[in-house]
């Protein structure tokens, strides 16, 4: 994971070089933490370790078998 790095890049260039609200910033949720009661803590992990204060984009990648186990979820 390299969010502290992006972080700290960010930190570099905003709002001295460009304005936050010119960019598209993306993440992704990671698959230990696809489960419904870990996804906000999971985005304020991230949020804190890129420095910001939202994201243009969370993304949640498909589950895959993990050890032998696969995720089922069932979305509404």
């Amino acid at each position: 994971m390299n969010q502290e790095e992006v972080g700290r890049a960010l930190k570099k260039v905003i709002p001295s070089v460009v304005k936050r609200e010119d960019l598209f910033i993306t993440s992704k949720l990671w698959n230990n933490a696809h489960q419904p009661d870990q996804v906000e803590l999971a985005l304020d992990e991230t949020l804190k370790q890129v420095g910001l204060e939202y994201l243009d984009l969370y993304c949640m990648l498909h589950a895959y078998e993990q050890n032998g186990v696969t995720d089922n979820f069932t979305f509404s």
